[in-house]
């Protein structure tokens, strides 16, 4: 397993596996005193998509951040440039590194038609056939 720290998020790491973690206990965020290494629970999304809150460095501020950007923006080269993340096994708390891979839209929406994710109602639209949970 590897693990590396956030950037711009001191103090907060991210794992291979999608797993966050933090060595600032609580009340000590400002004062940069660390403790052990503990894992953030995630929260999730209606979508089913993993997330937590963290507090950024260069602001001050409190930021949700999606688990799978971070695991992608992290441990994976986007040489193309894509701006899409796609869940390769369309398990959307599974975010291990090799769960996951840059995309374009296009792309994204063509694997969502091939595995009949998005499916046409009687009226011809576009409507979801996918179970988030």
């Amino acid at each position: 397993m590897s693990i590396v720290e956030i950037e711009d998020f001191d103090g907060y790491f991210i794992s291979d596996r999608g797993v966050v973690y933090c060595n600032l206990g609580r009340g000590n965020r400002r004062n940069g005193k660390e403790v052990d290494m503990y894992e953030i629970k995630p929260r999730m999304t209606t979508k089913g998509y993993a997330r937590v809150y963290m507090r950024q460095t260069s602001t001050g501020k409190r930021v949700d951040r999606y688990i799978h950007r971070l695991v992608a923006t992290h441990f994976l080269d986007n040489v193309e440039n894509k701006k899409y993340v796609n869940h390769k096994n369309c398990n959307r708390s599974d975010n291990r590194v090799e769960n996951l891979e840059w995309c374009t839209s296009k792309e994204n929406t063509e694997q969502t038609m091939r595995l009949e994710h998005l499916v046409r109602d009687k009226n011809g639209r576009y409507v979801s056939n996918f179970n988030y949970m």
